[in-house]
């Protein structure tokens, strides 16, 4: 909160400071009378703009965040990668080739995580692996989140889930609601 204060003081000083810029420039250029209904113009916009700027409601822009961190035995560095798409026998060797230069240009390193699937003896990509990962990324950092905020699930209003491949049914957002008991956004009939 005390960072939006001085948000706000440095916006309203960048105003004040425009305006007398603004009345500077002006003065040797207007007539005497005319100046002064100048003068009482731009102090009646920067009043004006001071109290719309101290009046506004603070936006939030981040609270807080939690990042998921998966265990360290699904670490997966280039070598396990290869291991994995070697043992998939999916793919030629100038597929595997690609992937690797792939890997190697996407910035992935010694500290990537991939899914427990990939570490498996016979690795098999299906919609519950997916589920299982979404689910344990997902809960995991929710649960961390809230913890370090002390926000009651129940106080959310508004909840945004992406993914970019991964879509299941019930959707990833319905997952969530149902499991941390949050507002559904339907009202209950009156009787």
């Amino acid at each position: 909160m005390k960072s939006s204060s001085h948000i706000k003081s440095l916006q309203a000083s960048l105003l004040a400071v425009l305006l007398i810029i603004l009345t500077l420039l002006h003065l040797p250029f207007s007539y005497p009378m005319a100046t002064l209904s100048n003068l009482s113009c731009i102090w009646l916009m920067f009043i004006s703009s001071l109290y719309y700027y101290s009046s506004r409601p603070n936006p939030i822009f981040l609270l807080d965040f939690s990042c998921f961190k998966p265990d360290p035995n699904q670490k997966c560095n280039l070598q396990s990668s290869e291991t994995f798409v070697h043992r998939t026998n999916r793919f030629t060797n100038e597929s595997e080739e690609f992937m690797r230069k792939i890997f190697l240009k996407s910035g992935l390193g010694e500290e990537t995580y991939a899914p427990k699937f990939v570490f498996q003896s016979n690795p098999e990509a299906n919609l519950a692996s997916a589920m299982d990962e979404s689910q344990q990324g997902m809960f995991s950092a929710l649960s961390s989140l809230l913890s370090k905020t002390g926000i009651h699930p129940s106080r959310i209003d508004a909840l945004i889930v992406t993914s970019g491949s991964f879509s299941p049914v019930p959707s990833l957002s319905s997952l969530i609601v149902n499991r941390l008991k949050l507002k559904t956004g339907r009202k209950k009939p009156t009787i």
